[in-house]
């Protein structure tokens, strides 16, 4: 049997990397694309030099790495500099998202999460078993980003930046809703599992 996958989407500080996680423990191969994106970015990441050519020297740190927290604070108040930024991500994320499906095992169950599943059109490159999005409120969404050390007009700005909450759920197989507890997501998790491996594979 082939194996499985679950794209993963949601909006920032929905909780995707909580939810997998969870998922992970349930024995499902993971693939965060946040992560690919940070290698991209790294030291000597292949994504370095063209965002250097496109936001400057300022964004690149004494080590080679971009420094995401300053390309966040231009790319996130400007819409062209993000579309930009992502025009030069997005390409490379996908490469190694290809490479990793065909490395999984025949009836492994994986997930890969990719905040931007919807936007940046993922949903139709890939043949996902199921595509599932984690949402919350506005207001768990807002007091998240600012534990996280956000201004509220960085928040605020964040969240706009993205496709909403209800049209990620929307669009979504399965919409999680994530106000509550971990225990709670845990529980999400194992549901969404059990569903996902009712589903005929169309082997």
């Amino acid at each position: 049997m082939r194996p499985r996958f679950i794209a993963v989407t949601g909006g920032i500080a929905c909780g995707k990397s909580t939810l997998s996680g969870f998922l992970s423990e349930l024995g499902c191969g993971i693939l965060d694309t946040d992560e690919v994106s940070h290698q991209l970015q790294g030291a000597q990441g292949t994504a370095v030099e063209a965002i250097a050519d496109r936001f400057g020297a300022d964004v690149i740190s004494l080590g080679g790495s971009v420094k995401r927290k300053t390309l966040g604070k231009v790319v996130f108040a400007d819409p062209k500099a993000l579309a930009d930024l992502e025009a030069i991500m997005h390409p490379l994320i996908e490469q190694e998202v290809v490479k990793w499906i065909a490395r999984r095992p025949d009836g492994s169950l994986n997930a890969v999460l990719v905040p931007l599943l919807f936007e940046a059109g993922y949903d139709r490159k890939f043949r996902w078993d199921a595509t599932v999005a984690v949402v919350c409120s506005r207001e768990v969404q807002m007091e998240r980003l600012l534990r996280r050390g956000l201004s509220e007009s960085e928040a605020r700005a964040r969240v706009e930046a993205q496709m909403s909450c209800e049209e990620k759920a929307r669009r979504a197989d399965f919409a999680i809703m994530n106000d509550g507890s971990k225990a709670t997501l845990l529980a999400e998790a194992e549901r969404l599992l059990e569903a996902v491996s009712r589903l005929p594979t169309g082997d």
